[in-house]
């Protein structure tokens, strides 16, 4: 009888400890958040500095397949939500607009790397070159001709019959000469001069070497009185020419090149901004 009660009470708190386990509340594991924050971009044409809306702003991983794509509103920014799982991978920045020529940048994925303004140069195939060209003056205009003077006829004299059989012949009149007169001159002519404008501006090559990366610009003028100067940020780099010329520059980090293209043709200045994306071989 002993028994069955000791073997009843360890049953009976055998019951009420699975009890007491069974209604304690479960934990649950702590989700980590992912890394994540808003990049803020605007967009803005590289010759006038006005905001491009309707810009489509893409940013790509390269070891993932999202890719969180925005559009700029009426000033020209766009908010993007990134959310990777690593901090600081490569990325790509690629910005399109209508009449734009894309910019494709890469960046590490942080706050600090990726651009705040974006700039994007206006596409050269989209421009038509419209300016009109002036007629120099006196062009066109045929010299008179001097007209060819004309002798005075000369009578034929005529003789007399007289008594005597040997007729008398009378002297030919004295022809008295004429000056020639001077042909007029035609009027000087100024030379052929037309507006100077910055037809061709672009990047014809990219590349990197040992602690540097560079960039040649292609630069074509027009108009003006056919012989160039090319300036970069106020420095004479290339010219007199009487043609289009390819400038090299270079840059010792991995900042994009940013600067101003000066030509001067005669008493005519232009300028025309230009940007180059850092290449993707630099590091």
């Amino acid at each position: 009888m002993f028994r069955y009660r000791v073997l009843s009470v360890l049953v009976l708190w055998t019951f009420v400890g699975v009890l007491v386990i069974g209604c304690r509340p479960v934990q649950e594991t702590p989700v980590t958040a992912q890394p994540s924050f808003a990049y803020e971009v605007q967009v803005r044409d590289l010759e006038t500095d006005q905001v491009i809306p309707n810009a489509t702003v893409i940013v790509t991983a390269v070891d993932s397949p999202q890719e969180p794509l925005e559009r700029t509103d009426e000033n020209g920014k766009a908010t993007i939500e990134l959310d990777f799982t690593k901090m600081n991978e490569r990325v790509q920045l690629t910005v399109m607009a209508e009449g734009y020529q894309k910019s494709e940048q890469y960046y590490n994925l942080n706050e600090d790397s990726l651009p705040k303004v974006v700039y994007l140069q206006p596409d050269p195939k989209m421009q038509t070159n419209t300016a009109p060209l002036i007629t120099p003056t006196g062009a066109g205009e045929s010299p008179i001709e001097p007209e060819t003077p004309k002798e005075p006829a000369t009578s034929t004299p005529t003789t007399s019959p007289t008594a005597t059989p040997s007729p008398t012949v009378a002297p030919p009149p004295t022809v008295a000469p004429t000056q020639n007169a001077a042909p007029p001159q035609p009027a000087p002519t100024s030379p052929l001069v037309s507006p100077l404008q910055i037809r061709d501006l672009w990047e014809t090559n990219v590349g990197c070497g040992a602690g540097f990366w560079y960039a040649e610009l292609w630069v074509k003028p027009v108009g003006g009185n056919g012989i160039y100067k090319y300036y970069v940020d106020g420095d004479l780099l290339a010219g007199p020419l009487q043609e289009g010329t390819t400038i090299r520059l270079t840059r010792n980090n991995c900042t994009a090149l940013v600067g101003t293209v000066t030509v001067e043709s005669g008493n005519q200045v232009q300028s025309k901004k230009f940007y180059v994306a850092v290449p993707e071989c630099c590091h």
